[in-house]
């Protein structure tokens, strides 16, 4: 039923319990006409959540891809028995945001099995993690009083999370010594346990680097307890694979660590069963800055058979200042990059966008995705507001194939007596890259509140939920949100 593949209805080859499922969708696109806002958008009606305002559709279409998902090509999934997905979940914190004071810095993000959510970065010079319980309440049994700190050096921060098969934490970031002229950057690796940093890793709890310059931007679990490391190190993207018990893997390129030049930074990592994948920033043959990704095998050797000796590299634009910022893989080996870039210098209504390229698992740009491989999300509304920018912080994918973007839009008020904004934006694609009307306002959501909001990270619940924290710029404050993807009708 090609029709009810791509999330529409059609009435002539719909059973009887999908019937009803377009009754209801039918009523709702019938509550945003009177309203204003985009067709099932979860925010049609003024009483539908606060904080979350509807987008309108003035972009072009995007597709994206990321980890932790079901394969995404062939027919779209079927979502004909889903409602409408989309707003603040009112069942955490209050109304579906919390403020996180014992934070400071949050950058990353992870939730266990078992519910409890970490948000992880820095907090008085420390690299910091606090849980929060499902509902969003401080869980006090972390750490002390919801918060385990441990630093080494003169700061550390953590950048990237993730959980092992133990439940333990696993915090990846960058170690900072200053001297007297100059600073060093050391990447850092913590694991904490239950409670508290684990001892039983690298030294009392905690893995610095020997190399200056490096910086972990990326983190994955491997299937024997250990974690792979995407670090950023001038020009290349450099790969470090430490054991389960936290020290560098013989078996892993020299002495654990691998790299290849790309001419960039790593934003991401990602693992395959034949290897590990960054993303991020690369340079062409001509120097100019793209998005890129570099591929390295379990042996930590750079992977043939990916793109031009383990890197690959496209272009967005014209501009030589394409910032990749994650990378996404999916089932079939293809790799996502997601970044932002300058559409045009001398347009002044668009100063920052956000667009995704996908690479075939060859390293080969995939012509089959977006416009030649490239897709770019425009969430401009130059009606309302002017010098618009976009910056993507994360994306995945979940059961259905469906991706989620979540990032930072910036702009500036035409309106007489308007305000500058800051808004959390959320977009989420079908498989097929178009914009999702199950979700948000026509595939699109604007968390407005509380204060001027900027997204640092997110992450997709085991179901399905999505959780994004950040920072309220005049407020001062971080914040943790979550978000219903979907509903059942």
């Amino acid at each position: 039923m090609q029709a009810a593949d791509r999330g529409m209805v059609t009435w002539s080859s719909v059973s009887s319990p999908r019937l009803a499922a377009a009754c209801v969708i039918g009523l709702l696109a019938g509550c945003n006409a009177l309203t204003g806002v985009g067709d099932l958008a979860a925010t049609a009606c003024d009483t539908c959540g606060g904080g979350i305002e509807g987008g309108a559709d003035s972009g072009t279409d995007a597709m994206t891809i990321d980890r932790d998902g079901a394969p995404v090509d062939g027919p779209v999934a079927d979502t004909s028995m889903e409602g409408p997905g989309g707003t603040l979940d009112p069942t955490f914190g209050t109304g579906g945001i919390i403020e996180a004071d014992l934070i400071a810095d949050p950058r990353a993000v992870a939730v266990r099995a078992d519910g409890r959510i970490v948000v992880a970065g820095g907090f008085q010079n420390e690299l910091a993690a606090v849980a929060f319980t499902s509902t969003g309440a401080v869980d006090t049994t972390f750490g002390g009083n919801g918060r385990v700190a441990e630093g080494m050096g003169s700061s550390s921060v953590a950048n990237a999370l993730a959980f092992d098969s133990m439940g333990r934490a696993l915090l990846g970031g960058v170690s900072v010594v200053v001297g007297t002229t100059t600073s060093t950057r050391y990447a850092y690796v913590v694991r904490i346990g239950a409670s508290q940093v684990d001892p039983t890793f690298g030294n009392n709890g905690s893995w610095r680097g020997n190399d200056g310059g490096q910086e972990v931007r990326g983190l994955v679990v491997t299937a024997n307890g250990g974690v792979a490391l995407g670090v950023t190190d001038n020009a290349n993207h450099t790969f470090w694979r430490l054991t389960a018990a936290g020290a560098p893997d013989p078996a892993f390129g020299s002495n654990g660590t691998a790299s290849v030049s790309v001419g960039d930074e790593t934003a991401g990592l990602v693992a395959q069963p034949d290897g590990f994948v960054s993303g991020g920033s690369g340079r062409l043959a001509s120097n100019e800055r793209a998005l890129g990704a570099a591929k390295v095998s379990l042996a930590g050797l750079p992977a043939s058979g990916f793109g031009a000796a383990g890197k690959a590299a496209a272009r967005i634009g014209t501009k030589n200042d394409e910032i990749g910022k994650a990378i996404a893989a999916q089932p079939d080996g293809k790799v996502v990059v997601v970044g932002e870039y300058d559409p045009n210098a001398n347009v002044n209504t668009v100063r920052r966008a956000t667009a995704a390229v996908r690479f075939t698992a060859t390293g080969q740009l995939d012509t089959a995705y977006g416009a030649s491989g490239i897709a770019v999300i425009d969430l401009a509304e130059p009606l309302v507001a002017r010098e618009t920018q976009t910056t993507p912080v994360s994306v995945a994918i979940d059961a259905k194939g469906r991706a989620l973007f979540v990032g930072t839009i910036d702009d500036k008020s035409i309106v007489a007596g308007g305000m500058d904004r800051s808004r959390v934006w959320v977009v989420r694609l079908r498989a097929d890259g178009s914009f999702d009307p199950l979700f948000g306002a026509q595939g699109k959501l604007f968390v407005a509140a509380p204060g001027r909001l900027e997204a640092r990270a997110a992450t997709l619940q085991p179901d399905g939920k999505l959780v994004v924290v950040g920072v309220s710029r005049d407020r001062g404050k971080p914040f943790v949100a979550r978000i219903v993807t979907s509903t059942t009708l």
